[in-house]
Parts: structure tokens; sequence; C-alpha cells
């Protein structure tokens, strides 16, 4: 079952934020740390900003640790670095450095896949099935429905690890990602969508119409909710 939400761009940032904030303070009542994965680009940015302005001063972020949905192969410094970009503002909320675990790519892609399964199981207590369970994984999404870097024209299904290499179909760049297998192992997934170049595909995957081609549409975590966080735009073709 898919739960919407949709406000203007600020308005849901804000909204998306606050309900972040309750449900890691519902994890920690329960246990003693958090785990959380993040997206790239500029969506998870605008989050990252509303956290920073109105939540810095929580001693929860003591608490959490971020891993990442995917990761391009560049170095750190790159500007498409997805940890590159996240990590200032991350650690300006108050989150330990050691308490970041970004996907290292300067090797092969395959020892990266396998580095990234062995951290995840070394920080991640709750698993199920050999699979780690992330509190909490935060999604983006393609124009062509892509999300993570789980792009369209493979089958994501037949992934048996935790993360997979992937290549950018246009570029051609080389990527690591969870695998939809760890995802969907997840206790919570949220899309979050801002613009209205994402209109067409978010009505499209929410319509669940012919949509099983899209790797979006194959999220169905155990818990069996997801979370859409939408602003006007991207909703207004629903």
């Amino acid at each position: 079952m898919d739960r919407v939400k949709k406000g203007e761009t600020e308005e849901i940032s804000q909204q998306l934020a606050e309900d972040v904030i309750h449900y890691l303070e519902a994890c920690l009542e329960n246990q003693e740390k958090v785990s959380m994965a993040v997206s790239g680009g500029s969506t998870p940015a605008a989050l990252f900003q509303t956290l920073h302005s109105n939540y810095a001063d929580l001693a929860l972020w003591q608490q959490v640790h971020i891993f990442w949905v995917d990761e391009r192969c560049v170095k750190t410094s790159d500007p498409e670095s997805n940890f590159g970009n996240a990590r200032e503002m991350l650690l300006k909320l108050g989150i330990p450095k050691k308490q970041l675990h970004p996907m290292y790519t300067g090797g092969s892609v395959t020892g990266a896949c396998q580095f990234y399964e062995k951290l995840m199981k070394k920080h991640i207590p709750a698993q199920i099935n050999d699979i780690p369970v992330l509190d909490l994984v935060l999604l983006g999404l393609g124009e062509d429905g892509h999300t993570a870097s789980l792009f369209p024209g493979k089958d994501h299904h037949i992934e048996t690890g935790l993360c997979c290499v992937a290549q950018h179909p246009n570029t051609g760049q080389w990527r690591i990602s969870l695998s939809l297998r760890t995802i969907n192992a997840t206790k919570c997934v949220v899309f979050f969508v801002l613009g209205n170049n994402k209109a067409g595909v978010v009505a499209h995957i929410l319509s669940r119409k012919d949509a099983a081609e899209l790797p979006a549409s194959l999220v169905n975590p155990a818990e069996g909710v997801i979370d859409w966080y939408v602003d006007h735009a991207a909703a207004s073709a629903m």
C-alpha cells in the first residue's frame, strides 16, 4: 500500500523532516541506534537543509548511522559524488563522522560491493535471512522510473547480494547500489520526489498500471507500506 503526502516544495520538505524525526525517535525507544540510507542528488539536499535548519540541536543524531543507497564511481571530491555532496551537511547535524558509511568506489566495483556488504552487516544488528534490516531508506525517482541505481531493462529480482553493480544506460558510468533485495527488507521506505519533470512517472507508478517494467515499482518492503512525499509539481499528473 502506498501512502501519499502532497504539498508545496518547502511544505513537503518540512513535513518529511518532521516525520523522519518522529520515526527515528520512535525507533530509539526500543534500540540503541538507528540506520538510515540516503540517496544522492538535489532532492535529498533539500531535506538535509531542512533538518539542519530546524533539528540540528537534537541529541538523537549521536545515535544515527547513515548509509548510502547508491554511489557513482568517482572520487569523493567529485561534484557527482553522493557522499561528497552530503557529507558536510550531515556532519553539521551532529552525526559523528565515524557513523557516516560511504560506498568507497576507488577499486573494482565488485570489490566495492563486497566491502559494503560486510560494512552493513557489521553496523546493522537486525538481520533477516542474512539481510541487514535498515530502519529507513530514503529514495529518489528518475524520470525513467529508476530508483537508487536500479535502471530499467534489467531483472533486479535475480540479484542475490546486498549490493549490485550498475551502469548508467546513457552515460555508461559505473555505480554501485543497494539491491532490490536489501531495499525491500527495510522497515520503512520513503520516496521523496520534487519537480514537474517527474509528474508522469509518479502517476504511472502509483496507478500500478503497466508499471512493472519500472524499477521503482518493484520496491515492495516487507512491512507493505511505502510513503511518498511529492510536491504539487510532481503530483500534477495524478
